[in-house]
């Protein structure tokens, strides 16, 4: 299901940034705000994470290991939890 209409969208309880400190000796630039798109299952989990708009293969890598962690209170849909695609959006702050 898509967030809208009758589908309330899901509330991030627990978010992990991803660790890019490996990657600091690297010649590896983050450009522009990488985009994902994930499932977030009934339970409030992130499953099949897949890159919308991807910054570096090294960066998405580490970004997606992170959006896995992430914990959320689900979608509802008539007040009861559902799975969601969702867009999700990670600010990267590095070096």
């Amino acid at each position: 299901m898509r967030v809208g209409g009758d589908v309330l969208r899901p509330q991030i309880l627990k978010r992990v940034a991803p660790d890019l400190s490996k990657l600091q000796n690297r010649t590896i630039r983050p450009f522009g705000i990488p985009i994902y798109e994930a499932t977030i299952t009934a339970q409030g989990d992130v499953t099949n994470v897949r890159v919308i708009r991807g910054s570096h293969p090294d960066i998405d890598a580490e970004v997606i290991a992170a959006l896995r962690q992430w914990k959320f209170r689900p979608a509802t849909r008539n007040g009861k939890p559902v799975a969601v695609y969702y867009t999700l959006t990670v600010n990267i702050d590095v070096w």
